[in-house]
């Protein structure tokens, strides 16, 4: 789902970008930031990664990579 502002500028161009320029996963969501789309929050329900709800983190500093094990 691609959110829309609620009162776009008379002038608002969508520009293309690449798309999604980055991602990360952070308690159970995944984070991405898209130049022309903004931000998105998505939820993965599919039972080959359930393993992955039971990791939380405190705080999340992408440029660390940290250990999720």
């Amino acid at each position: 789902m691609t959110a829309q502002p609620p009162f776009p500028h008379p002038d608002f161009e969508p520009r293309g970008g690449g798309g999604a320029w980055s991602a990360y996963y952070y308690n159970t969501h995944i984070h991405s930031n898209d130049i022309a789309e903004g931000f998105d929050v998505l939820k993965i329900t599919d039972r080959r990664t359930d393993s992955a709800t039971t990791v939380r983190m405190r705080e999340l500093n992408v440029q660390t990579q940290p250990d999720y094990r």
